[in-house]
Protein backbone atom coordinates (compact mmCIF):
# COMPACT_ATOMS: atom_id res chain seq x y z
CA UNK A 1 0.00 0.00 0.00
CA UNK A 2 2.82 2.43 0.84
CA UNK A 3 4.42 1.74 -2.55
CA UNK A 4 1.15 2.68 -4.25
CA UNK A 5 0.89 5.91 -2.24
CA UNK A 6 4.51 6.73 -3.06
CA UNK A 7 3.82 6.20 -6.76
CA UNK A 8 0.69 8.37 -6.64
CA UNK A 9 2.51 11.17 -4.81
CA UNK A 10 5.43 10.97 -7.21
CA UNK A 11 3.08 11.09 -10.20
CA UNK A 12 1.23 14.12 -8.83
CA UNK A 13 4.53 15.83 -8.05
CA UNK A 14 5.86 15.24 -11.56
CA UNK A 15 2.58 16.44 -13.05
CA UNK A 16 2.74 19.67 -11.03
CA UNK A 17 6.40 20.24 -11.92
CA UNK A 18 5.64 19.69 -15.61
CA UNK A 19 2.68 22.02 -15.40
CA UNK A 20 4.68 24.78 -13.69
CA UNK A 21 7.90 24.40 -15.67
CA UNK A 22 6.60 23.69 -19.17
CA UNK A 23 2.90 24.20 -19.74
CA UNK A 24 2.36 27.52 -17.92
CA UNK A 25 5.33 29.32 -19.53
CA UNK A 26 4.43 28.12 -23.04
CA UNK A 27 0.75 29.02 -22.74
CA UNK A 28 1.66 32.36 -21.13
CA UNK A 29 3.98 33.19 -24.02
CA UNK A 30 1.34 32.26 -26.60
CA UNK A 31 -1.35 34.22 -24.75
CA UNK A 32 0.93 37.27 -24.59
CA UNK A 33 1.56 37.14 -28.35
CA UNK A 34 -2.18 36.84 -29.05
CA UNK A 35 -2.94 39.75 -26.74
CA UNK A 36 -0.38 41.97 -28.44
CA UNK A 37 -2.18 41.46 -31.76
CA UNK A 38 -5.60 41.91 -30.20
CA UNK A 39 -4.76 45.05 -28.22
CA UNK A 40 -2.78 46.80 -30.94
CA UNK A 41 -4.14 50.35 -31.00
CA UNK A 42 -7.41 49.54 -29.25
CA UNK A 43 -7.42 50.91 -25.71
CA UNK A 44 -10.97 49.75 -24.95
CA UNK A 45 -10.09 46.10 -25.53
CA UNK A 46 -7.17 46.35 -23.12
CA UNK A 47 -9.29 48.00 -20.43
CA UNK A 48 -12.01 45.41 -20.88
CA UNK A 49 -9.50 42.58 -20.64
CA UNK A 50 -7.96 43.98 -17.44
CA UNK A 51 -11.39 44.34 -15.85
CA UNK A 52 -12.28 40.74 -16.68
CA UNK A 53 -8.91 39.61 -15.38
CA UNK A 54 -9.47 41.38 -12.05
CA UNK A 55 -12.93 39.85 -11.67
CA UNK A 56 -11.65 36.34 -12.39
CA UNK A 57 -8.73 36.88 -10.00
CA UNK A 58 -11.15 37.59 -7.14
CA UNK A 59 -13.36 34.54 -7.75
CA UNK A 60 -11.04 32.04 -5.95
CA UNK A 61 -10.78 34.45 -3.02
CA UNK A 62 -14.54 34.70 -2.76
CA UNK A 63 -14.84 30.91 -2.93
CA UNK A 64 -12.38 30.50 -0.05
CA UNK A 65 -14.22 33.14 1.98
CA UNK A 66 -17.56 31.41 1.30
CA UNK A 67 -16.08 28.05 2.33
CA UNK A 68 -14.76 29.61 5.53
CA UNK A 69 -18.17 31.13 6.25
CA UNK A 70 -20.01 27.83 5.77
CA UNK A 71 -17.39 25.85 7.71
CA UNK A 72 -17.45 28.30 10.61
CA UNK A 73 -13.72 29.00 10.53
CA UNK A 74 -11.84 32.26 10.57
CA UNK A 75 -8.69 33.44 8.74
CA UNK A 76 -6.48 32.56 11.71
CA UNK A 77 -7.36 28.89 11.13
CA UNK A 78 -5.72 29.22 7.71
CA UNK A 79 -2.62 30.87 9.18
CA UNK A 80 -3.52 34.51 8.56
CA UNK A 81 -2.99 37.08 11.26
CA UNK A 82 -3.04 40.84 11.53
CA UNK A 83 0.30 42.59 11.02
CA UNK A 84 1.91 43.39 14.32
CA UNK A 85 5.15 45.07 15.27
CA UNK A 86 5.62 42.57 18.11
CA UNK A 87 5.96 39.51 15.86
CA UNK A 88 8.79 40.99 13.81
CA UNK A 89 12.43 41.52 14.70
CA UNK A 90 12.48 44.97 13.11
CA UNK A 91 12.05 48.35 14.73
CA UNK A 92 8.42 49.49 15.06
CA UNK A 93 9.17 52.63 13.03
CA UNK A 94 10.30 50.53 10.05
CA UNK A 95 7.30 48.25 10.46
CA UNK A 96 4.80 51.10 10.43
CA UNK A 97 6.57 52.78 7.50
CA UNK A 98 6.37 49.53 5.54
CA UNK A 99 2.68 49.00 6.32
CA UNK A 100 1.94 52.63 5.37
CA UNK A 101 3.87 52.34 2.10
CA UNK A 102 2.03 49.11 1.22
CA UNK A 103 -1.33 50.74 1.98
CA UNK A 104 -0.49 53.81 -0.13
CA UNK A 105 0.68 51.62 -2.99
CA UNK A 106 -2.51 49.55 -2.84
CA UNK A 107 -4.67 52.68 -2.86
CA UNK A 108 -2.73 54.18 -5.76
CA UNK A 109 -3.18 50.98 -7.78
CA UNK A 110 -6.90 50.86 -7.01
CA UNK A 111 -7.62 54.45 -7.96
CA UNK A 112 -5.24 55.10 -10.84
Amino acid sequence: MSQLLYSIHLGVFLLVVTLMAVIYPVTGYRQNKNQEKYFKGNRYNKTSWYRKSMVWSWIPTLLVLAAMLFAGTDPSDLGFRMPSAQINDIKPVLFYMSVSAAALYTLSMLFS
